[in-house]
C-alpha cells in the first residue's frame, strides 16, 4: 500500500466529509484563531483532515481523540517539519496513536442520555442520597442558596477573579492574567455558580461552541467542602448540559474523583512528541 500526504493547504470552507472528530473546540482551531494551517491526509483509501496551529517553534495539530493511525500522524508531523523549517517538535495531545516520544496519558468523558433523571440515575444510590442530604444541610445552615448561569460578554469579571482567588487557596495556583484574557486563552463560553445570595461559593467554566462540550475548570470555596460544593457544581452542570440537548463532555485526564462518576469513560491516550532530526 502506497501512503501520501497532500502539500499544505489553507482552509476556506470546513467540510464535514473530511472533519474526523470529535467535535470540541481544541480540534476547532478555526473557531478561535486564524493562525492555522489546513491538512490533508491520506493513507491508502482513507482520508483525513486535520488543523494544525504554531507557536514559536512548536506545532500543535488538533487531533485529540481522533481515529488517526500512528501512520498518519507520522506524516502530519513530517509535512508540517517539511513545510515549516522554523518548526523544531510536533506536539500531539491525547491521541491513540504512538509517534516520536511517548508519554502516557489517560483521558475522561461522559456520553449523556436524552434526559437529567437518567443521568443521575448513573450515581449510585448512596452517592445520590448523600448529594441531596448535603445540598439540604447547606441550605439550613446557611440560607436559601441558588444557581447561575452566564454565557459569552455577560460572565462577570468577579465571578473569574473570584474563581482565581479558589485555585490560589486550593491549588496555590496563579493566573498572571486578567479575567478577560483568561476567558479568551481557554476558549470559555459558558460559566455556571452556587451562589449563596451574593456569594460564590463554586463555580465552573466550559467551552459549549461544539457538540462535544470541553469541561476547562472548576473550583470552590474550602469553607464549603463538607457539602460537597464543588460536586454540586459539577452535577448542576451536567444536568445543564443534558437538557441543552449536548452530546458528550470531555474532562480530560488526571484522578479527581468527580471524573470517575456518571458513567464515566477513561480512555488510555498519549502525548506524543516528534522532533526535527538535530533540535
Amino acid at each position: 500500500m502506497e501512503w501520501h500526504i497532500f502539500d499544505k493547504c489553507v482552509r476556506t470552507v470546513f467540510d464535514p466529509e473530511l472533519f474526523s472528530g470529535p467535535d470540541y473546540i481544541y480540534n476547532r482551531p478555526d473557531l478561535y484563531t486564524d493562525d492555522y494551517e489546513t491538512y490533508l491526509i491520506i493513507c491508502g483509501r482513507q482520508k483525513y483532515e486535520a488543523e494544525v496551529t504554531f507557536k514559536g517553534e512548536e506545532a500543535r495539530p488538533a487531533v485529540r481523540l481522533m481515529p488517526l493511525p500512528d501512520r498518519a500522524l507520522s506524516l502530519l508531523a513530517k509535512a508540517v517539519l517539511r513545510d515549516h523549517p522554523e518548526i523544531k517538535k510536533v506536539v500531539f495531545e491525547q491521541t491513540y496513536g504512538r509517534v516520536g516520544e511517548v508519554r502516557d496519558t489517560n483521558h475522561f468523558r461522559v456520553i449523556f442520555p436524552s434526559t437529567a433523571d437518567e443521568l443521575m440515575e448513573r450515581l449510585h444510590r448512596h452517592e445520590r442520597k448523600n448529594l441531596r442530604r448535603r445540598f439540604k444541610q447547606l441550605n439550613e445552615d446557611y440560607g436559601e442558596t441558588h444557581f447561575a448561569e452566564y454565557e459569552g460578554d455577560a460572565i462577570p469579571q468577579q465571578l473569574v477573579e473570584t474563581f482565581f482567588r479558589f485555585k490560589k487557596a486550593s491549588h496555590n495556583r496563579d493566573y498572571p492574567m486578567s479575567a478577560a484574557e483568561y476567558l479568551s486563552f481557554y476558549h470559555v463560553t459558558n460559566a455556571y455558580a452556587l451562589m449563596l445570595g451574593e456569594r460564590v461559593i463554586a463555580v465552573r467554566f466550559t467551552c459549549e461552541q461544539c457538540e462535544i462540550v470541553n469541561a476547562e475548570n472548576f473550583s470552590y470555596d474550602q469553607e464549603f467542602a463538607h457539602y460537597s460544593a464543588g460536586l454540586q457544581i459539577y452535577n448542576y452542570t451536567l444536568c445543564r448540559l443534558v437538557e441543552k440537548g449536548k452530546k458528550e463532555i470531555f474532562l480530560g485526564g488526571g484522578t479527581n474523583a468527580q471524573k470517575y462518576l456518571y458513567g464515566s469513560i477513561e480512555e488510555q491516550t498519549h502525548t506524543c512528541i516528534v522532533k526535527r532530526r538535530g533540535a
